[in-house]
């Protein structure tokens, strides 16, 4: 899919990208990280205007500890989802979303 890219289009006529979110630490969360916008939306203000979501553009923070590589991450319109184990931790992933953008008041 075209988000394997992990590429920064976010159409500037119409879009904006959201702050970064990181809402799970895989350490705390049995070596999971889920950054799902439908949950993000609920805490976080800036997220609450993606209703449609054109683009995810995700990072990772600091160096996975994980040599083993057992864990799953899929990555879709809807953020990032990521299975690992408490003993194969997943990497600690950032999110970011392309939505559309605040409607702009037209200057008289």
């Amino acid at each position: 899919s075209a988000l394997k890219n992990n590429s920064d289009d976010c159409n500037p006529e119409a879009s904006a990208w959201t702050p970064w979110f990181n809402t799970q630490d895989p350490e705390k969360s049995n070596g999971n990280d889920i950054e799902d916008i439908s949950v993000i939306r609920n805490t976080q203000p800036d997220a609450a205007r993606c209703t449609t979501v054109s683009n995810v553009q995700y990072s990772l923070q600091g160096t996975s500890k994980n040599t083993t590589m057992m864990y799953q991450t899929l990555i879709n319109n809807n953020g990032v989802f990521c299975m690992g184990s408490p003993t194969s931790h997943c990497p600690d992933y950032s999110v970011r979303f392309c939505c559309p953008s605040e409607p702009k008041v037209p200057v008289q």
